[in-house]
């Protein structure tokens, strides 16, 4: 499963979660991989899309919590939401 999570860095948290970050603590865990991260430049906002297992990413999400106000959210292509839509509206 693919999961898009969307971070808010709490500014008290800030130097404390950059030292984690370049320290190589951004990286997943075994069992979940890297797909993309995207910061936007001068906020606090962020999003991480990973792919992987579940007990992966509540590892990498329990250790993030304590810097971070996360949201995650199972994503899927276009086609798998496109064959969802037709199985649901096809004629």
């Amino acid at each position: 499963m693919k999961y898009m999570v969307s971070w808010r860095l709490d500014t008290a948290n800030f130097e404390d979660a950059a030292r984690e970050f370049l320290a190589g603590k951004g990286d997943p865990p075994e069992g979940l991989t890297h797909l993309g991260r995207w910061h936007v430049p001068g906020s606090s906002y962020g999003w991480h899309l990973m792919e992987g297992d579940d007990a992966a990413l509540a590892k990498h999400l329990a250790f993030w919590g304590q810097y971070l106000d996360l949201e995650v959210a199972p994503v899927v292509e276009d086609d798998v939401a496109g064959a969802a839509m037709q199985a649901v509206f096809g004629d």
